[in-house]
């Protein structure tokens, strides 16, 4: 080989490396891509929520929301960058429906019997069309042998690498494959907190299963105050933007739109499928508890602190309420230290009784964590999808027409 001929190679040579130098023909995945959106680290990362976030006005420089507009408004962390706001190009909402089987069998049948008989319409109408995520956690171990082979779940094999068995206590990545689509599905256990008051009688949650107040069992109360605090800290969500609960006796009649979409194009931070007034021995004393928690944020910063939707006459009565069946959330905002901070004290005040004597479960919690922070211009009602039958909740049939659900679990009440 001559000089010339050696240095010509060599030219050829970095030419044909540097393109990979560059990344430009690099298929190192990144995330998880899955069909219709690329799952990756969302999360901004947020403060400890016991520091209750940058409330006040502190030396450590965090950005005010766009809802700060006063400085005794209520202040926010944003711990993602909402959707609509993020550069051309960048991937479509990542977006998840968040489901705990809980306390075992009841009369109606066991929690995943229940998931079981509507799971098909899960994954025809939602999940599989729109690549939302399915994150099912269960307060039993051994329960997520049967929920594999109830819902027909295998092992998913999409390019993914993120550490999915690392995060929290760990999770599956699992699909189920049906009529032309793949739905994904997150499988893990959940151990239950034991709230103080029964901690201290040195009880635990499986002592308390007989209690009831006002004909509502312990596991019942227990399990939907689940989803606003500890729920919310599960790691596996910083791979999301949105987070929905839908209750697992929730059947889907027609083709949904991509919820997370909805969300992103109406720059709502909740969406609703229907308000509703709470029976006020059921309300009792929630509005007293956000306001206790306002007072103690106003005597930390040295000024009043107001809540955003304050003098909004649906934030001001105690009893409104919206249906916690299917209601979705930002987490930019409900993960934010400051609304986490509240959450806690609204789970824990008077060592977690008053949740349970008053029975409250999450549907008293959303809109007053949504109003302190935001206002109605942020909140997305989408009751025509429940009054219009797009889903049914604790019936499989609609009213002289056809029925959704198969095999055990499927009987349910007729709509009256």
């Amino acid at each position: 080989m001559t000089h010339h001929d050696y240095w010509g190679w060599l030219v050829w040579l970095v030419a044909c490396l540097w393109p990979l130098s560059l990344g430009a023909f690099d298929d190192t995945v990144t995330g998880c891509k899955l069909p219709t959106v690329v799952l990756s680290n969302r999360s901004l990362g947020y403060a400890d929520f016991n520091r209750h976030g940058a409330q006040c006005k502190t030396a450590s420089g965090a950005a005010a929301s766009d809802t700060n507009t006063l400085p005794e408004q209520f202040h926010f962390t944003r711990v993602r960058t909402f959707p609509s706001a993020q550069a051309s190009g960048a991937p479509s909402p990542a977006t998840a429906i968040l489901v705990l089987l809980c306390g075992g069998a009841k009369a109606a049948g066991t929690q995943l019997g229940l998931l079981k008989a509507r799971f098909h319409t899960w994954h025809r109408f939602l999940l599989g069309p729109h690549g939302v995520v399915l994150i099912l956690a269960s307060d039993t171990p051994d329960m997520r042998r049967k929920a594999k082979a109830a819902l027909s779940l295998r092992a998913a094999t999409p390019p993914c690498d993120i550490p999915w068995n690392s995060l929290d206590t760990g999770y599956e990545f699992l699909e189920h494959h049906a009529g032309g689509m793949t739905s994904y599905v997150l499988l893990t256990y959940v151990a239950l907190p034991v709230p103080q008051w029964v901690a201290v009688q040195n009880r635990t949650n499986d002592h308390m299963r007989g209690w009831s107040t006002r004909v509502y069992y312990y596991n019942y109360i227990l399990c939907n105050n689940w989803y606003y605090f500890d729920g919310l800290r599960l790691q596996v969500l910083d791979y999301f933007d949105f987070l929905f609960k839908v209750d697992n006796d929730v059947v889907f009649t027609q083709p949904m739109p991509s919820i997370g979409q909805e969300m992103a194009e109406n720059d709502a931070w909740l969406l609703h499928t229907a308000q509703l007034t709470d029976p006020p021995a059921f309300a009792k004393s929630s509005k007293a508890t956000m306001q206790q928690y306002v007072a103690l944020q106003s005597l930390r910063c040295g000024y009043p602190v107001a809540p955003v939707s304050q003098g909004e006459r649906w934030f001001e009565r105690e009893t409104t309420v919206w249906f916690g069946n299917f209601i979705g959330i930002w987490l930019g905002l409900l993960q934010s230290p400051e609304i986490m901070a509240f959450a806690h004290t609204f789970t824990h005040v008077d060592m977690g009784k008053r949740v349970f004597l008053n029975r409250w479960t999450d549907q008293q919690y959303w809109p007053k964590a949504f109003g302190l922070a935001a206002n109605r211009s942020h909140l997305l009602d989408r009751t025509l999808w429940r009054q219009d039958k797009w889903f049914l909740h604790k019936t499989c049939c609609k009213r002289g027409e056809r029925c959704y659900c198969r095999g055990r679990g499927a009987k349910g009440a007729e709509p009256p």
